[in-house]
C-alpha cells in the first residue's frame, strides 16, 4: 500500500498541523497560517495567509499550535499563551480570544495537547514536555480555567478531539477527559510503540481511535484500531513518502474521515493512502474507567528542590554593561545575582557571555571553552535578562527581578507522583535560578543526572552544579534553554544550550 498524490497547489512548511473538524480534515501551515481542506481527491483552499505584524504574535512557527472546532473555526495557541481565532470566510483577519498566559506558554510545536472539546464547547490544553496540568478555555471566556485533580502522566502525549470527548494518549495509556476530570480508559499493548514516532486520530464514524506507529525512520507504517474491546492491527506495510514521516517536521499526517485515508502534506504537495477495513463495522468508544497505577499523593520533602523565578521588566530601559567586562567578539546574555543557588566567592556579579553568534561555536557541549563563558566579576551590576525589542528585533538586556519561590520535584520521581511536577509549572519552564534543568530532549534520568555536571572546577576540583536556567528564544537560531552550572564555592562556571 502506498500514498497517491492529490490535486493541489498547497505545500507544507517546516511545521504544519493536521486537524479534523466536522468530519473534514484541514492542514494549517504554522508560517502564515494558511489552511486547506481535504475534499475527496483535492485539497481546497480554506483560509488565506493571516495578516501578521513583523514582530507580533504567531510569527514564530516553532511555538504555534492549531485546533479546529466542529464548525470549521481555526484556533491558534501562541508561544506566549495567547489564543487567536479565525472564522470560515473571515479572510486574513485574526481575532484575539485571550491575552498572554504563562500557564499555557513556552511549548514547542506538537509537544502539548491542544484540542477542541465539542461536548463542552471549549479548548483544552494538556501536558507538555515536563508537566501534566490541564487548562480549558470555555465559550465566551477571556482566560483559561485550570482543572484540579489528578491528570495523565507527565510528558508529551497526543491529544485528539472526538465525538466522545478529548482523548489523550501518552506512552501506552489512553485517557479521556470527562467533564472536568481525566480517567484512564485503556492501555495499548506493550508492542505498540506510542512513545516515539506515533500519531493518534479519531475515527468518529466507527467510534474508535487510530494509532499510527513506525518502528524506525525508514520502516513501513502500521495502523492499530483501539476501541472498547482493545487494540488490533488493521493495516501494515504502508510505505511512507519519506523518512522521519512521524516526527512532525517537514511533513504532517492526518486522517480524513470522508475518504477514510491517511493524508500527508509536505513540501512536495499532498498525498493519501486508503486504510478501509472490516467492512464498515462500528465499534464502541473506550470510556470505562480502569484502575490507575499507584502514585504518591504527598511526596516526601527530599523529592523536591527549591527554585526561584527570575523575570525581566519588559518596559524598563536597556542595561548597558561596561565594555571592559566584555571580550572581543562576545555579547552579554545575562547578569545573575548572588543567591543560595548561585554562590559568589569574592565577586559581586555573574556575567553570562556568548560568542556572537553563538551557534558558530560549540554551544551544546558543557565545557570551559565553548560558545559561552560564565565570568565572576568584582563590579556590582544589576541583574538583567535578554529580551527582544518590538521594532528592530534586536536583543537588549532589561533589568531583572527575582519572583516567587517554588518547588520542583526530582524528574526521576515525577511519574510516581499524583500531583503536578511542581507547584508552578509555568515558572519551572521559564527563566529560573535553582531547581532541576528542564531538558527539552532526553529522558527523566538525563534531567536528574544533569543536576550535577560532570565538569570540575579548575580551582578547587569540585564538580559544577546546576545553578540557573535562562529561557529562549533569545539566541538567534536557537530556541531553547541555556543552562548555567557553577562551582559550589563560587570559583568558576560553565554553560550550554539544550534546544
Amino acid at each position: 500500500m502506498k500514498f497517491e498524490p492529490l490535486r493541489t497547489s498547497f505545500s507544507a512548511g517546516r511545521l504544519s498541523t493536521a486537524t479534523t473538524a466536522g468530519g473534514r480534515l484541514f492542514f494549517v501551515r504554522h508560517d502564515g497560517l494558511a489552511a486547506v481542506r481535504i475534499d475527496g481527491r483535492r485539497a481546497e483552499p480554506w483560509l488565506p495567509k493571516a495578516r501578521l505584524a513583523a514582530a507580533g504574535p504567531l510569527t514564530d512557527d516553532r511555538v504555534v499550535h492549531v485546533a479546529a472546532s466542529d464548525r470549521g473555526a481555526i484556533f491558534h495557541l501562541d508561544g506566549d499563551g495567547s489564543v487567536f481565532r479565525r472564522a470560515p470566510g473571515g479572510g486574513a483577519k485574526l481575532v484575539r480570544m485571550t491575552p498572554p498566559d504563562p500557564r499555557v506558554a513556552s511549548h514547542y510545536a506538537h509537544r502539548v495537547g491542544f484540542a477542541w472539546d465539542a461536548d463542552g464547547a471549549r479548548l483544552v490544553v494538556v501536558g507538555g514536555q515536563d508537566r501534566n496540568d490541564t487548562h480549558v478555555l470555555e465559550k465566551g471566556a477571556r482566560a483559561f480555567r485550570s482543572l484540579r485533580g489528578a491528570g495523565p502522566t507527565h510528558g508529551t502525549g497526543r491529544a485528539v478531539a472526538s465525538s466522545r470527548g478529548v482523548y489523550y494518549v501518552i506512552e501506552n495509556d489512553v485517557w479521556l477527559l470527562a467533564h472536568d476530570a481525566w480517567r484512564l480508559v485503556g492501555r495499548l499493548p506493550a508492542s505498540t510503540p506510542t512513545y516515539v514516532r506515533s500519531l493518534v486520530f479519531a475515527d468518529d464514524e466507527r467510534a474508535r481511535l487510530l494509532v499510527v506507529t513506525q518502528l524506525g525512520h525508514d520502516d513501513p507504517l502500521c495502523v492499530h484500531a483501539f476501541d472498547a474491546s482493545g487494540a488490533r492491527e488493521i493495516a501494515t506495510d504502508i510505505r511512507p513518502t519519506k523518512a522521519r514521516l512521524l516526527d512532525d517536521h517537514d511533513a504532517t499526517m492526518g486522517f480524513d474521515p470522508a475518504s477514510r485515508c491517511l493524508v500527508v502534506a509536505d513540501a512536495d504537495g499532498v498525498c493519501a493512502a486508503a486504510i478501509d477495513d472490516e467492512g464498515g463495522k462500528r465499534a464502541r468508544w473506550p470510556d470505562r474507567a480502569l484502575p490507575r497505577r499507584a502514585r504518591v499523593a504527598d511526596p516526601p520533602h527530599h523529592w523536591y528542590r527549591e527554585a526561584v523565578a527570575i523575570d525581566a521588566h519588559a518596559d524598563a530601559r536597556p542595561v548597558v554593561i561596561p565594555p571592559a567586562l566584555v571580550g572581543k567578539g562576545q555579547i552579554v546574555l545575562a547578569v545573575l545575582p548572588e543567591t543560595p543557588f548561585v554562590p559568589f566567592r569574592k565577586a559581586k556579579s555573574l556575567l553570562l557571555l556568548s560568542h556572537d553568534p553563538p551557534y558558530e561555536a560549540e554551544y551544546h557541549t558543557l565545557a570551559f571553552e565553548n560558545a559561552f563563558e560564565v565570568r565572576f566579576v568584582e563590579d556590582e551590576l544589576p541583574p538583567c535578562l535578554p529580551m527582544y525589542g518590538t521594532k528592530d528585533r534586536k536583543m537588549a538586556l532589561r533589568p531583572a527581578f527575582l519572583g516567587r519561590r517554588f518547588l520542583e520535584i526530582d524528574p526521576a520521581y515525577a511519574k510516581r507522583v499524583d500531583t503536578l511536577r511542581d507547584g508552578e509549572p509555568c515558572l519551572a519552564s521559564r527563566s529560573k535560578i535553582g531547581g532541576f534543568p528542564a531538558f527539552g530532549q532526553g529522558g527523566d534520568e538525563e534531567a536528574t543526572d544533569g543536576s550535577v555536571a560532570d565538569l570540575r572546577c579548575e580551582n578547587c576540583s569540585a564538580r559544577l552544579r546546576f545553578a540557573a536556567q535562562i529561557r529562549g528564544p533569545h539566541f538567534h537560531a536557537m530556541s531553547g534553554n541555556l543552562f548555567v552550572y557553577v562551582c559550589p564555592f563560587g570559583c568558576y562556571g560553565a554553560a550550554h544550550v539544550e534546544t
